[in-house]
């Protein structure tokens, strides 16, 4: 690292330090447009920022609409020294300007030239200062020779607002000072060893935290040269890769698994590469992509975690040889961190917990939300919402976002594990866990995958492959397939437009089959079932299951029906692929059922045997549990262990109860006797060795 360990605490002083010390060197280069070096780059950021705040004026909140490149990067350093910039994206709606000028309260609009912009529109009906760069930097070829700033900022002053809405949706206001920015710009320099020798390739929207701090002002602090191509592109990056000769570059997952599969396509070969590493930031890596990459490249990648509050960076792997665990998203590096439990009390190595932080790089609090500060500090530390551990060594590992963990009707499930059962397939190139709202469950689990192009499993194929590495209750129901996934503006994926896609794919589909009546005694038989059982009189025969409101206990419920209906037992495996009627009765035919066939539909009555009163009438009177072993053994397992509650939700319960009024005061004494210790035991061998022992006492 060259000098980058000095603590330059504002973002003037860092660029006139790199000014003194670089001289005319290249600071950035735009392929085919031409490079500016360190000392003209200062004078024309001195320049900019003169011409913003003008003598007597109060900094201002300027708001900076231009493309990535060299003019997006003096006219966001000029509006930072000169105020407080406000960087968005160029490609927003008039409404958006509208919306996002109001909800950051900027004064003024910094623009490239003139011409017309759906920002400057708005911003003149606004009544806001409209100033252009072309017009500000024209003027430093007739005005006097840039010195310094006659109101140059300190360290703790604002210089930056980052408009960030997380998994909310609803955008908040995120002030950072001058000392957070360059306190994390030196942390990036250090946890990769940046030096003067370095040449970025970036890629990266600069209307983002990663294209303020690791993509400008950390290559700027070491020395180092940018090589600002603009947004991302696969073909143009190995073009640059040749011509430009870069060290390091920096992406996010999905932009990384892009550019390992583009170089595999075109016979790409890392032999002289000029890379030193690739850097993964925004989002998990999934541990199979990273080694593909790996290979391709044959250079480290470096995983971090990191979050706009934070300026960003929190942690990071290093480089060969300590490149971190497999899994793992590094070591602290520069703001202390600790896991903490629901009531804010640290957790020990090796415990899951929520990820706090602190430190000289974090931010002090949302603007204008004390309620929602109240929630994200405590004692001086800010937690992040992240789920992690730290291990015994100090590494940091993430197991998912604490409003992203779906919530199954009680049960929490992390996405990352059940995206890594899928990713763990070989024909799977992507996938994304989502909560998908439910009918009684509130949410249950949605898959949004992306399969390779020779790919040749089919979705039972993949069931197949999960149920080995997940319980069911984590399996999803929801199945959307995707050509490409929904992303931001920097390639993060945009988790909650997931449930929106599917239940577009849903309709699509419904519409497509325009089936809503049997077309046999058998479908018929089947469809009055599920009708019956889901109280949905409208369900057709190309309705799925769990979309319609079903959940374990009415598949219980259904299945047992069917089975005395049609006087046959279904396997368990056979049972898991009955998504819809159509779907079960295919799988009835498979096991020798007629189209012809049928069955009288058993009533509903309060005193019938079946279902789940089946499962819970008579067992105070049984002096063994031997029932449980029956025909039916697997199954009536399930469906006391659920109606007991041990591993069922209140809602299904609270459901069960309600369809059969009647089981209430049993179930309330099965739950006060013995068997309410079942809560304790998930497996299946002690719940039976339970129920026999408390069975025998009866």
């Amino acid at each position: 690292m060259s000098g980058a360990d000095d603590r330059p605490a504002d973002v003037l002083r860092l660029l006139a330090r790199s000014a003194a010390m670089r001289g005319d060197a290249v600071a950035i280069a735009v392929p085919g447009g031409g490079e500016i070096g360190y000392r003209p780059l200062y004078e024309q950021v001195v320049q900019v920022a003169r011409g913003l705040r003008r003598a007597g004026d109060e900094p201002q909140r300027i708001a900076v609409v231009l493309p990535n490149g060299v003019d997006m990067s003096i006219a966001l350093l000029g509006a930072i020294c000169a105020g407080v910039a406000v960087p968005l994206n160029p490609a927003y709606t008039r409404e958006e300007y509208q919306e996002y000028f109001r909800i950051a309260r900027v004064d003024a609009l910094l623009v490239g030239d003139e011409a017309d912009h759906p920002a400057s529109e708005v911003a003149r009906s606004l009544g806001l200062r409209v100033d252009a760069l072309a017009r500000l930097r024209g003027a430093a070829a007739t005005g006097p020779a840039p010195g310094g700033l006659a109101h140059a900022p300190s360290p703790d002053d604002l210089a930056l607002v980052m408009l960030t809405s997380g998994s909310t949706g609803v955008a908040k206001r995120v002030p950072l000072t001058h000392r957070n920015l360059c306190s994390s710009a030196r942390d990036v320099c250090r946890s990769v060893d940046l030096g003067a020798g370095d040449r970025c390739l970036s890629m990266w929207e600069q209307f983002h935290i990663g294209g303020v701090v690791d993509l400008l002002l950390a290559p700027l602090l070491s020395g180092g040269e940018i090589v600002a191509a603009g947004s991302f592109d696969a073909a143009r990056f190995f073009t640059l890769l040749e011509e430009r000769r870069p060290t390091w570059y920096q992406g996010v997952p999905a932009t990384m698994h892009e550019l390992q599969r583009s170089a595999v396509r075109s016979g790409y070969r890392s032999d002289g590469t000029s890379l030193r590493f690739l850097r993964c930031v925004a989002a998990a890596l999934p541990e199979p992509w990273r080694l593909e990459i790996e290979a391709t490249f044959g250079v480290p990648v470096v995983r971090t975690f990191g979050m706009t509050e934070a300026s960003p960076l929190i942690a990071s792997t290093r480089l060969p040889p300590a490149s971190g665990s497999p899994g793992a998203v590094g070591f602290p590096c520069g703001p202390e961190v600790r896991i903490t439990d629901p009531d804010g009390k640290p957790l020990p190595a090796g415990a899951i917990g929520e990820v706090g932080v602190r430190g000289e790089n974090v931010f002090t609090g949302y603007e204008g939300q004390p309620e929602l500060n109240a929630e994200c500090f405590r004692d001086g530390w800010f937690l992040t919402g992240d789920l992690g551990l730290l291990d015994e060594s100090g590494q940091l590992f993430l197991t998912g976002r604490a409003k992203e963990i779906i919530n199954r009707g009680g049960e929490k499930i992390s996405p990352g594990e059940v995206e890594a059962a899928f990713l763990s397939h070989p024909d799977v190139s992507e996938a994304v866990a989502f909560a998908n709202p439910h009918a009684t469950l509130g949410e249950d689990v949605g898959i949004a995958l992306i399969l390779k192009p020779d790919a040749e499993a089919g979705r039972d194929a993949l069931e197949r492959h999960v149920a080995e590495r997940l319980a069911e209750f984590k399996r999803p129901r929801a199945w959307l397939f995707l050509e490409r996934l929904p992303l931001s503006a920097v390639g993060k994926v945009q988790r909650r437009e997931l449930p929106r896609l599917y239940l577009e794919s849903r309709s699509a589909r419904a519409e497509r089959s325009g089936v809503r009546e049997a077309r046999n005694p058998l479908e018929q038989s089947l469809l009055a079932i599920w009708r019956s059982e889901l109280d949905d009189p409208a369900l057709g025969p190309c309705d799925d299951f769990a979309d319609s409101g079903g959940d374990s206990l009415s598949s219980l419920r259904v299945v047992v029906a069917v089975e005395q209906a049609l006087a046959i037992e279904l396997p368990e495996e056979v049972v898991a692929r009955c998504r819809s009627v159509e779907r079960m009765a295919a799988e009835l035919r498979a096991l020798g059922v007629s189209d012809a066939a049928g069955g009288a539909i058993p009533g509903i009555a309060d005193d019938a045997v079946q279902g789940d009163e089946f499962l819970l009438t008579g067992y105070e009177n049984r002096p063994d549990a031997s029932v449980l072993f029956e025909t039916h053994s697997a199954r009536q397992l399930d469906g006391v262990r659920h109606a007991l509650g041990s591993l069922t939700t209140p809602r299904e319960l609270g459901e069960l109860l309600a369809f059969r009024p009647r089981l209430a005061d049993r179930v309330r004494g099965l739950l006060s006797s013995p068997l309410g210790e079942l809560r304790l035991t998930r497996e299946r061998r002690r719940l039976a060795g339970d129920l026999r022992a408390a069975l025998a006492r009866a």
